[in-house]
């Protein structure tokens, strides 16, 4: 069993939703900025020497936390007016 310290991720989230009765209402602006701070902590390895005890190789496979991101998502509602 390999030893990984804990980590944490901090993530932001702002939505709103468009309410003014136009064609667009109930449209869906999502914002998203995840992993704000960039950490890049050691989530898995996959030892390149098998055993029963740990010793860290140069040949290990490390998995990585994922960069800083931010995402932008738009659900469009169309609610065409009554004549």
């Amino acid at each position: 069993m390999v030893p990984i310290d804990p980590f944490s991720v901090t993530n932001l989230s702002f939505n709103y939703t468009v309410r003014n009765g136009s064609r667009f209402d109930q449209t869906e602006l999502r914002l998203s900025f995840n992993n704000i701070f960039d950490s890049h902590n050691i989530t898995g390895v996959t030892p390149a020497v098998k055993g029963t005890t740990f010793v860290p190789n140069g040949n290990d496979v490390l998995q990585l936390l994922p960069g800083r991101s931010i995402m932008l998502s738009v659900t469009f509602a169309f609610n065409p007016k009554e004549r």
